[in-house]
């Protein structure tokens, strides 16, 4: 077996790195991968997965609480063909020499998903434990979106839902010698009981991605136009620009610039503004020489923004564009995906319109940050600096995404020019082009 080894190191402070160095120095078959802040276990998780070049991926506990030796076991089941997926499991025929109580915390834990999952949990008697073998062609597309000690959970449900095949192998679990956990076990059991709601009542992320796709499409345009009527009455974009709270203006500002800069509309070209609302981004389209056509659903925003810019404008539904392919090189979506019942049609026609060598430029709050961010304010008694804005999500949010979950819609959609998480916008910006065979992509 040609064996590829690696370590993925969580932004450790205690030596760790240094010796992790020491141990791959001059290796080829060992490598270290740094994260440089504590990002959690399933961010770990999700590094490895899409750093690992094998055709067989295992998942490891550094803790070392299972038999080294049955890798070989669990890659065996795998490469056979027999399963998707093979985990390691001290239940039936295996062995549990560890603290009774996590012992039954587990195994309680593991009865409740198996409740959750119905037929797809069938045989299953473990779901918390990491130690797994991965056909590659199963866990793309399942990597977890949780970064902490929920994530092997998420995988094998995603997968199990999806119609992955798995086998349990049994295996001895050992208390650790060295070390110590940092799983808070109270507080994680009760994420464990909100992942588990989801599961059942089947939210996403645990949805079949196609059933969810045809979901969005079926929202008639009339219905999708009432929904944003209410919304633009109701919270209109200019409340954002003209924020009494400074901070907000700001970042409001700094998202706006960075992603005209990042579209690179030249002088005279025909930009399309997606969900352009009154047209929030005319002027500043304006200023380098192009020409924005604002694009929205509710012809009322849409009839303000000519009279605030004068702007061409087209009263459309994002999902289905009236343009031909490749009738403008450059599309602007910021703000937008969030609100869309289905994002990646929105990409897609996005794409279409701009052609083969167009450019689609998204912007998408930020909203795990921006939650915790109002959360944090408003603990040390500072919510008034936040101006009224709402404690949860911005109004009309349907969708919230994780880095992980946008580079998949996106990567899905085209070729990723460039996609940045910046904090001081509270937002990822992306570019986006249509998929060529021979050109790469680069994700910062």
């Amino acid at each position: 077996v040609s064996l590829e080894i690696l370590f993925v190191d969580d932004g450790s402070t205690d030596g760790t790195r240094e010796a992790l160095r020491d141990a791959c120095a001059g290796r080829e078959d060992r490598r270290l991968i740094v994260h440089e802040t504590n990002r959690g276990f399933g961010a770990a998780m999700r590094t490895g997965f899409a750093a690992a070049r094998g055709r067989v991926l295992v998942s490891y506990d550094a803790d070392a609480t299972y038999p080294v030796a049955d890798i070989l076991v669990l890659y065996d089941r795998v490469d056979s063909g027999e399963a998707d997926v093979a985990g390691a499991t001290p239940f039936g025929e295996g062995r549990a020499d560890a603290n009774r109580f996590r012992v039954f915390l587990s195994r309680t834990v593991a009865g409740l998903y198996g409740i959750a999952l119905r037929g797809a949990g069938r045989g299953i008697t473990v779901h918390t434990c990491a130690f797994r073998a991965y056909r590659r062609e199963a866990i793309e597309g399942a990597e977890n979106e949780s970064d902490d000690f929920l994530a092997a959970a998420e995988v094998l449900a995603r997968l199990r839902l999806g119609g992955a095949r798995v086998v349990e192998v049994p295996s001895q679990l050992t208390t650790r010698e060295h070390g110590a956990s940092k799983m808070k076990v109270a507080r994680t059991a009760l994420r464990h009981l909100g992942q588990i709601a989801r599961i059942a009542l089947r939210r996403p992320p645990f949805v079949a991605r196609a059933d969810h796709a045809r979901a969005g499409r079926a929202v008639p345009s009339s219905r999708l136009r009432a929904w944003n009527e209410t919304l633009n009455r109701d919270h209109p974009m200019r409340t954002i620009e003209e924020h009494p709270a400074g901070t907000i203006r700001r970042v409001e500002e700094r998202r706006r610039r960075m992603i005209t800069e990042l579209l690179e509309a030249r002088p005279g070209d025909v930009v399309l503004d997606l969900g352009a609302e009154e047209g929030a981004y005319v002027p500043r389209l304006r200023e380098g020489g192009a020409k924005p056509v604002a694009v929205d659903i509710d012809p009322a925003v849409l009839a303000a923004g000519r009279r605030r810019h004068g702007a061409p404008l087209v009263a459309a539904d994002v999902h289905a564009l009236p343009f031909r392919r490749g009738a403008v090189p450059r599309v602007l979506l910021a703000e937008v995906l969030e609100h869309c019942p289905d994002p990646a049609a929105v990409l897609a026609e996005a794409l279409r319109v701009a052609g083969p060598d167009g450019r689609v430029a998204v912007t998408v709050p930020d909203d795990e940050r921006l939650l915790v961010a109002k959360g944090a304010l408003r603990r040390a008694g500072l919510g008034e600096r936040l101006g009224g804005l709402p404690g949860g999500l911005a109004p009309g949010h349907l969708h919230v995404f994780s880095h992980d979950a946008l580079v998949e819609l996106l990567d899905r959609a085209g070729r990723i020019l460039f996609l940045t998480r910046d904090a001081r916008a509270l937002a990822f910006l992306a570019v986006i082009a249509a998929r060529r065979e021979d050109a790469g992509s680069c994700v910062e």
